[in-house]
């Protein structure tokens, strides 16, 4: 677990980096909206939108969170920057929806979600961030039959990337590694490119 010394310091240089305007789109991630109409929105037809609860795991400014708000789930996202979490509510006020934010490092949201079965979420997402201690977490704080979306760059990206997003190995998926993560779990989407980048993604219902 982290010191509340390195807490402090990863903060504030993802703080630096939105305060530059980086990371502060607001459009989704093109793959969510299509995944939603063929797989999301079918599986949770039933019940009131206001109980589908979701989680955005360093949500930034809210992008994703909020296009899910307006499709009627509550969202929750968790960021360890308070420059980005203060532009998600921004976000989220202008576009006329609620979301809760939670400036902390998503592991500490994950295993408060674990500790209480009314903490759980339906849905957990992750866009473009990687941080492997929270796999097993991720797990133990979805409810049963919930989903989990994740997409992020994989090795393949340093020799097919543009420059852009990271370039530490430790922060690149390994090829197929989501289905070794999440072994056990319905896939209902993977996909891995290798076509100008390198990218992996996992829509898959836990049981």
């Amino acid at each position: 677990m982290q010191s509340a010394a390195d807490v402090s310091g990863v903060r504030e240089r993802w703080n630096e980096r939105y305060r530059a305007g980086e990371h502060t789109w607001t459009d989704p991630d093109p793959l969510l909206p299509s995944l939603y109409e063929e797989f999301i929105a079918p599986l949770f037809a039933q019940g009131e939108p206001g109980l589908r609860r979701g989680l955005d795991l360093a949500g930034g400014a809210g992008r994703h969170a909020i296009w899910m708000a307006k499709q009627g789930w509550q969202m929750t996202v968790a960021d360890i920057s308070d420059e980005a979490t203060t532009l998600a509510r921004q976000n989220a006020q202008a576009a006329g929806v609620e979301l809760q934010t939670l400036c902390e490092p998503g592991i500490d949201t994950l295993l408060r979600a674990s500790a209480s079965p009314d903490g759980q979420y339906d849905l957990i997402m992750v866009f473009q961030y990687l941080d492997r201690s929270l796999f097993p977490a991720m797990r133990t704080a979805i409810r049963p039959g919930g989903l989990i979306l994740y997409k992020t760059h994989t090795i393949d990206h340093l020799e097919l990337g543009d420059g852009k997003g990271p370039k530490d190995p430790e922060r690149l998926l390994q090829r197929q590694e989501l289905l070794r993560v999440f072994a056990g779990a319905r896939v209902l989407h993977y996909n891995e490119t290798v076509v100008r980048r390198g990218t992996q993604c996992l829509l898959a219902q836990m049981p």
